[in-house]
């Protein structure tokens, strides 16, 4: 049976993701994603949507239809073969529905796509999706369960004229009409000749380049290089000239086009494809590098006219490396953080001694480690737990200015470093820490603090880590794996129970980049799609909210 006049509009707001757990030793389940490229058109956004919600009145009175879909990935982007002339505004979009899946379960039988126009709407293709849900109607309640069918094919979408059923609209809406069916036949029969409004019930994400988890913000690049920030913004670290928290992305000001984006404590900074570095936010040790100590709330250039091609923003000091491989860093050196032989703070970019040259470096609480282009890990600072990995027998406070090896003969590919500990990764994928262990952070299976590099438990081969204040995550085929604090859910297994060696993640997805903050973290799909977990209390997790949450969750971009 055909129903007719169906107009409906889409409406961002929060999306069900499905997920399984896993425990610790078994390997993670097969992906359920929609494997849409984002190479052709990287910087549109995604429009993930899970439910559909039907009202309106026929014969039989006021009726509601609740129809669940899982699954199902949108996507805008200008199409490549219209050609609009000089007057045309806005550009032709188009809304690509793809193939989905939740759970293993596709729910997706054919695609389509939507062209919007300032003339109204054109459609080609057929949208079939499975649904379940409830038909209400002033008699009772019954279930629903069919097939629901969008035939783009037929020339069936017509523009909507005036308001909507639902009000207000949301952040964001676009109106048509479609003309639905069932089909085959449900099990139920609706009134005759009825007329709805509904709503499209999802969330708008935006796929990313980058993104980095810092104290209590997080920030991350497009692949055009525009920074979005979200989180903490007490000191301006997130960069859009004000002072007010954000529980969803905000552009960062000045208009710039970056390449990397490091968010530390209570500061960020980033990188110009030129290798110009800017940093924004907290600046009372001068880790923003300008030559003061003054916060800012928009990028400011870092003193000096150096070209970098790595940075990292520490708790309250920065590192970058330059195009000659030589350390540089500024801000707090109280225990030796920049590596400078001095325990001055430095107000601007300052030479790690002894010039060696470097492939990476790591800045963290009280700790810089760093790896030369032979692979070979270095660390100043603090060694007060051992977590510059230069062998046991240290003391309470015992500390290095100037950059000292790690122990072990070993070298690595990855390096990061955490509140008091670091880790590596070798070119064989082994994790190795050192440091506090107090939380389970070292992932050795215990809370004994180490003086020298340590093996992560489990024999996963690990692409990447990263180290928060007092948890660390891994990269393995792909898949996060999270050990050590978690009371506020960073390790994203779905507990608050801290773990002593690595637990996978609670999810069905690949991540492809990784990134551990102090109390939460965040990651991108391969799609470029953004998830953070853990803690949220300033909206570091981005998904509109300030609620923890013990899994990924999208972040949200309206």
């Amino acid at each position: 049976m055909r129903i007719s006049g169906v107009g409906f509009f889409v409406l961002v707001a929060v999306l069900a993701v499905f997920r399984c757990d896993r425990s610790p030793t078994s390997p993670p389940a097969t992906a359920g994603e929609s494997a849409l490229s984002p190479a052709a058109d990287p910087d549109m956004p995604w429009l993930e949507l899970t439910g559909l919600r039907f009202q309106g009145t026929g014969e039989g009175g006021q009726t509601t239809y609740e129809l669940t879909l899982e699954g199902i990935g949108a996507r805008y982007w200008p199409h490549p073969d219209f050609a609009p002339g000089p007057d045309w505004e806005p550009e032709t979009q188009w809304l690509q529905f793809v193939k989905g899946s939740s759970g293993g379960q596709s729910n997706m039988i054919e695609g389509g796509r939507i062209q919007q126009t300032p003339q109204g709407l054109f459609g080609v293709g057929k949208i079939e999706v499975g649904v379940i849900g409830i038909y209400t109607t002033p008699n009772g309640t019954e279930r629903i369960f069919g097939t629901l069918t969008f035939d783009l094919e037929q020339g069936l979408i017509v523009p909507i004229k005036g308001g909507s059923f639902f009000e207000p609209c949301g952040i964001l809406c676009v109106d048509f009409g479609i003309e639905a069916r069932f089909d085959p036949a449900p099990i139920f029969n609706l009134p005759p000749d009825i007329g709805l409004f509904g709503e499209v019930i999802g969330r708008l994400i935006r796929p990313l380049a980058a993104i980095s988890a810092g104290g209590s913000h997080t920030c991350g690049l497009f692949v055009g290089g525009n920074a979005y920030c979200w989180g903490d913004n007490s000191s301006g670290q997130l960069g859009d000239g004000t002072r007010t928290d954000r529980s969803t992305p905000v552009p960062v000001s000045g208009g710039h086009s970056f390449t990397a984006i490091s968010a530390g404590a209570s500061h960020t900074c980033a990188l110009t494809a030129a290798g110009q570095a800017y940093c924004w936010g907290f600046n009372n040790h001068g880790q923003l590098g300008d030559g003061t100590n003054a916060s800012k709330s928009e990028p400011g250039i870092v003193s000096g006219g150096h070209t970098f091609t790595a940075i990292d923003a520490g708790w309250e000091h920065t590192c970058g490396l330059r195009t000659d491989g030589a350390a540089y860093c500024w801000g707090d050196n109280e225990v030796g953080l920049l590596g400078d032989g001095t325990f001055d703070e430095r107000r601007s970019p300052t030479p790690v001694l002894f010039g060696q040259t470097y492939a990476a470096i790591g800045a963290g609480f009280e700790q810089t480690c760093a790896i030369d282009t032979a692979g070979d890990a270095y660390c100043w600072g603090s060694n007060q737990f051992g977590q510059l990995g230069i062998g046991p027998g240290w003391d309470a406070g015992s500390r290095s200015n100037v950059p000292a090896k790690v122990v072990g003969g070993r070298t690595f590919t990855k390096i990061a470093s955490g509140g008091d500990h670091a880790c590596g990764v070798t070119a064989a994928g082994d994790a190795y820490c050192w440091g506090l262990g107090d939380f389970g952070q070292l992932g050795n299976g215990s809370t004994v603090d180490q003086g020298i590099p340590t093996l992560v438990a489990g024999g996963h081969r690990f692409t990447d880590v990263s180290a928060g204040t007092d948890h660390t995550c891994g990269l393995a085929t792909g898949y996060v794996l999270c050990w050590g604090h978690n009371s506020f859910g960073q390790l994203g297994d779905g507990t608050n129970t801290g773990k002593l060696v690595p637990s996978f993640v609670s999810d069905d997805g690949t991540f492809a980049v990784l990134s551990a903050g102090a109390y939460h973290n965040c990651g991108l799909r391969p799609s470029g799609t953004p998830y953070c977990w853990g803690r949220n209390a300033d909206g570091e997790l981005g998904d509109g909210t300030t609620r923890d949450s013990s899994r990924p969750i999208p972040v949200l971009f309206f």
